[in-house]
């Protein structure tokens, strides 16, 4: 079963709000998989948010990438 974890954090240089929304999914599950239900997940958890808006609808999208990639095989 996949895990979302949300993670709310004030910017102590800016002052914004972050949001972190990081989801652990099945380990069977493929990358383009993983991808489509990360987006679903956060689409119903933020209706309004457009995540193809790029800079200008002020959210900016980043991937962590984990110490070690995992090996498929």
């Amino acid at each position: 079963m996949a895990e979302l974890t949300i993670c709310v954090r004030r910017n102590e240089s800016t002052g914004q709000l972050e949001l972190r929304v990081a989801l652990c999914s099945d380990e069977d599950a493929l990358p383009q998989e993983h991808e489509q239900l990360h987006r679903s997940l956060l689409a119903q958890l933020l209706p309004a948010l457009d995540l193809n808006a790029g800079s200008d609808g002020g959210v900016e999208v980043t991937r962590e990438r984990p110490a070690v990639e995992p090996v498929v095989g």
